[in-house]
């Protein structure tokens, strides 16, 4: 695999989820392979064999007054899972190193021994290919145990397991600490030969080829793992010969360094994207002097991002903020035409539909200017939830049978699953059993706007409008369903209580005593403040409102595309590395388009 040409082609696809990780992976996959370097003829096998590597193993067990273990059976290379070079020679880890494990927490001093304070190194020091030594904790240990444990410079440490992600890490120790020994869930693997390199069997624990095999080896419990002694020793390991070793381990070095670049590269271009969005996104929401500047720099901010907007969380924002203009009426124009707010609520008041009494609703305008909340457009008024709405109600809970109905003559149970921030998708409900009468009361209807009652903390108070359903569609008692009164709405009264100062207050209104199981009473749902525009205004927003999400729903689109693509470049670009070519630009595009 040659760097430059790595480089040049895999910029385009940086971006793709995981490459960078990926990439590093299927590099050492290559490296144990045999595919990364050439062989050379002149080093048909390595510089010691089997026998050879057995003896010196055997004899530094000696010299560290270590137990002889029996021999496991030999690794025969047709039990490999992965073809390597022929002038490689198979062993596994106990024909050519001494492996121990560590020091026991928690081991009582024998009466009369003496003790003594030294470093120690845990499963989190022991990450995949490094050593993370920012906090190293000490332990009391025999003065004779020190040395028994201690670690010696290019010692290699592999984590015994826990989560599955610390299943055989694997690590070289060079000497940072001084006097420092390890714990009894990190194996200490040393070489007594001198041709072998410690870079080797870590890069080959590493790879997925090695990770294969302690994951089919290892004991498992749900979410953990762990690797035993025994286990350990019958790991097999191809060994190329010396220099070849120096070769593939340099080779891995500099595209890891290439990866490195790559990453860094990444990294800048997302933060200043970030940087652009968020800025652009803040000028949005800040209150403006000039509407007509303001008007104009939102119409170039929405024309702008799209271009810059990479990550679903971005996407995200981008709804939010349009939300958040629409309710503080700066997404459409005002028209002079426009009957104000205030003339509604009152007519609404001369008919008794409104607790508010006509002085209460006369003062509001004057009031909002004095308040915490923002001033709206002249037209607008602020509300309270209660002022627009005619039936305020909770559905019921049966016993449901854990499917959707099996047919539209049945009735079932709208979960609140069902209610996304401003959109409905009723296929989110569960069948009433037969034997229980419905509830026709509780039947949801087009028009309704939902709210989630009861649930997870980020799942309450989230509201939507039934803009079209299904007959016999019940709602369940965890949703507060609202009916408004007539000339609202009811799309922008939902989308009013997804955003800005309306969205606040649900938030506040929530209580319980743990996150995962909150709750929000009709009492407080009621006291919510709504900006209310004019009826023609309010069907304009929800018209823009509309617009503006089908177009992000067009950019998620486009990134989820982006990605399918970018991972088929990725794709293309490691399979060069296995003897094949590297798409052309023409058929990158192609590729784009299929």
């Amino acid at each position: 695999m040659n760097a430059e040409r790595l480089l040049a082609h895999f910029e385009r696809i940086s971006e793709a989820p995981d490459a960078i990780a990926r990439l590093r992976r299927f590099i050492l996959d290559l490296a144990v392979r045999g595919k990364l370097v050439e062989q050379d003829p002149d080093e048909a096998t390595p510089a010691q064999n089997l026998s050879e590597l057995r003896k010196q193993k055997d004899l530094a067990y000696a010299v560290e007054g270590l137990r002889a273990r029996k021999p496991i059976t030999a690794i025969q290379p047709t039990e490999l899972w992965f073809n390597f070079p022929h002038s490689w020679m198979l062993c596994s880890f106990d024909d050519a190193l001494v492996i121990v494990s560590g020091v026991t927490k928690g081991q009582r001093i024998p009466y009369g021994e003496t003790s003594v304070e030294v470093p120690y190194l845990r499963v989190a020091n022991v990450q995949r290919g490094w050593l993370d030594l920012s906090e190293v904790k000490s332990i009391a240990v025999r003065i004779s145990d020190v040395d028994r444990y201690r670690l010696a410079n290019q010692d290699i440490l592999m984590t015994e397991g826990g989560d599955w992600d610390k299943l055989g890490r694997a690590a070289i120790w060079r000497g940072e600490i001084t006097r420092c020994i390890h714990q009894n869930h990190i194996f200490r693997l040393r070489i007594p030969s001198d041709s072998i390199l410690p870079e080797w069997v870590v890069l080959y624990a590493n790879s997925e080829c090695g990770r294969r095999f302690f994951e089919d080896s290892s004991k498992q419990t749900t979410n953990l793992a762990s690797i035993n002694l025994t286990q350990l020793r019958s790991c097999p390991i191809p060994l190329p010969p010396l220099a070849e070793q120096r070769r593939i381990v340099a080779k891995v070095d500099e595209l890891m360094a290439l990866c490195d670049q790559l990453e860094a590269a990444r990294q800048q271009r997302q933060q200043c994207r970030g940087r652009l969005v968020a800025a652009s996104l803040q000028r949005l929401n800040q209150p403006a002097a000039d509407p007509v500047s303001f008007r104009n720099d939102a119409s170039f901010a929405l024309q702008v991002l799209p271009s810059h907007t990479t990550t679903p969380a971005q996407i995200k924002q981008l709804r939010q903020t349009i939300l958040n203009l629409a309710v503080q009426g700066k997404l459409v124009e005002q028209s002079p035409e426009d009957e104000p707010a205030i003339s509604w609520l009152l007519q609404r008041v001369e008919g008794n539909h409104s607790r508010r009494s006509r002085k209460t609703v006369a003062t509001s305008v004057e009031g909002c200017q004095d308040s915490s909340i923002s001033v709206l457009p002249e037209t607008w008024l602020w509300v309270v939830l209660d002022d627009l709405v005619l039936v305020m109600d909770s559905g019921w809970s049966p016993q449901c049978e854990d499917h959707p109905r099996s047919s539209i003559e049945s009735w079932g149970v709208l979960k609140t699953t069902a209610v996304q921030s401003l959109f409905f998708d009723e296929r989110y409900h569960k069948e009433l059993p037969s034997n229980l009468q419905p509830r026709p009361q509780h039947e949801a209807r087009e028009g309704d706007i939902l709210i989630t009652r009861a649930g997870p903390k980020n799942r309450v108070g989230i509201s939507c409008v039934i803009d079209k359903i299904e007959p016999r569609l019940m709602i369940s008692d965890k949703i507060i369903r609202l009916r408004l009164a007539v000339g609202l709405s009811p799309c922008f009264v939902a989308l009013a209580l997804n955003a800005g100062h309306s969205s606040e207050a649900v938030e506040d209104a929530k209580s319980g005593m743990a996150v995962m199981q909150m709750n929000i009473s009709q009492v407080k749902l009621r006291a919510v403040p709504i900006p209310l525009p004019p009826l023609a205004e309010q069907h304009r927003i929800v018209a823009m409102v509309d617009e503006l999400m089908a177009l992000c729903d067009q950019l998620e689109q486009q990134l989820s595309q982006a990605d399918q693509q970018r991972r088929r470049l990725l794709e293309a670009v490691l399979a060069e590395a296995l003897g094949g070519r590297l798409p052309t630009e023409q058929e990158d595009s192609h590729a784009a388009i299929a």
